[in-house]
């Protein structure tokens, strides 16, 4: 995805959700629902031979892709005011950090966490059944999406602890507003 819209500008491009080809696991279904919601492009997809992937297949995910559908639409008028900028100026609607950081040496390999729009830094459980996500914080003020929750970071890596696992709800993606 970042490679796409920020290298080859093509803006609406976003993950098979669930999965293409294969068959999606329930848990990893969820946390591909959280996630695609903040991509430009959010389908759940897959292949014709591909098993049943739906949404409503498993409550897990069926609730899961509810807020995450939720929270996109609370979102689309930021959405469209990046689609906005990168029609007229070229600015990607999904950017790699080091767009946004070109100083901090310690984006340039970071390929899991990526800035939607100008101001929202998303870093995404990329491990099925992980209850933790580390990511890298630039030297920035932030505010956690969920909770506003102020963090004037020094450039560092942080862990989230309980974010979620097959017997329990999903939660969303640890997402940051910067100002």
């Amino acid at each position: 995805m970042l490679a796409f819209t920020a290298i080859h500008a093509m803006l609406m491009v976003g993950s098979d959700i669930c999965s293409f080809d294969g068959d999606a696991q329930e848990h990893m279904c969820a946390r591909w629902a959280t996630l695609g919601t903040f991509q430009p492009f959010y389908r759940n997809h897959a292949d014709i031979s591909a098993p049943s992937q739906e949404f409503c297949r498993w409550d897990l995910v069926k609730d899961a892709a509810k807020k995450a559908i939720n929270v996109r639409y609370r979102l689309l008028d930021y959405v469209y005011i990046a689609m906005h900028a990168a029609s007229t100026t070229g600015a990607p609607i999904a950017s790699p950090l080091w767009f946004a950081y070109p100083q901090d040496a310690n984006t340039f390999g970071i390929q899991t966490q990526w800035l939607w729009g100008d101001a929202l830094v998303v870093s995404p459980v990329v491990n099925d059944d992980s209850q933790s996500v580390t990511f890298h914080l630039q030297n920035d003020v932030f505010y956690d999406f969920w909770t506003w929750e102020k963090i004037a970071s020094q450039g560092a890596q942080i862990t989230v602890d309980n974010v979620g696992n097959a017997q329990s709800e999903i939660l969303p993606p640890t997402s940051w507003l910067r100002v």
